[in-house]
């Protein structure tokens, strides 16, 4: 890495980090917030089928923040911190994600677009999970390239652990989860090792993966027999939900 793109980074990333922690002491809290810390995070249950059964528990967000409230108080602040800490994680890892675009233009376009979006961005100041999710996403997905590129079959399960996390803070990830569990299965399946190495590797990881997984997937079922897996209100999710986020966004 060139120097003027380390001064870069620090820069950029300094003063995006500066923000955040700026946001998370200031910024009111909101009422999602609110009602995960009156259900989970007070509480200390957050498991189920124990905790409140709503989707507003983000599992891992909630054991960190209750973590967090234990050490620090109920000030927004530390309820937030988790997300806040998981910012670095995302930034190293989108760099580290492009590394192979040679381009300098494109790469530091795509990166920007990707710590700089404003919607996203925001949620590495709130105690939701959203922002925890991401970093171990983008974590997830630089190893499991890494192992497409280097054949080593650490990276792909360190790729299952990290995308693993991703989806106990947002259960939405588990159908990334899924899929690229499907490409690693496959690169391992088609590997030049002989085949009895091939078809154990592939097994394990596969039985690794379903084991660590299950008990989220059960618990995004029992969520949905309950009528507590919602998106937005009544109406359809391209009406209520990608529309009025593209005018948002935009």
């Amino acid at each position: 890495m060139k120097n003027f793109e380390k001064i870069a980074l620090w820069i950029l990333g300094l003063a995006l980090m500066s923000y955040l922690i700026l946001r998370a002491i200031y910024t009111p809290i909101l009422h999602d917030e609110i009602a995960t810390f009156y259900y989970y995070i007070q509480t200390g249950v957050y498991f189920p089928p124990e905790a409140h059964w709503d989707a507003n528990n983000h599992i891992l967000n909630s054991l960190l923040s209750n973590w967090s409230f234990q050490a620090f108080g109920s000030e927004p602040w530390t309820l937030r911190l988790p997300n806040v800490l998981s910012f670095p994680l995302f930034f190293l890892f989108s760099w580290k994600l492009l590394q192979n675009i040679q381009h300098l233009g494109l790469k530091w376009s795509a990166f920007l677009a990707l710590v700089m979006c404003h919607y996203l961005f925001e949620y590495f100041g709130e105690t939701r999970g959203y922002g925890l999710s991401m970093a171990f996403l983008v974590a997830g997905l630089f190893y499991a390239l890494q192992f497409f590129t280097k054949q080593n079959i650490r990276f792909a399960f360190l790729a299952i652990v990290l995308l693993f996390l991703a989806v106990s803070a947002n259960l939405t990830i588990v159908y990334i989860y899924l899929m690229v569990l499907t490409l690693l299965v496959v690169g391992i399946l088609l590997g030049k090792q002989t085949l009895q190495f091939r078809a154990s590797r592939s097994l394990g990881l596969l039985v690794f993966a379903f084991v660590i997984v299950l008990p989220l997937i059960q618990f995004s079922l029992d969520l949905k027999e309950r009528g507590a897996l919602y998106y937005g209100g009544k109406s359809s999710f391209i009406e209520y939900t990608v529309s009025t986020l593209s005018d948002l966004i935009l």
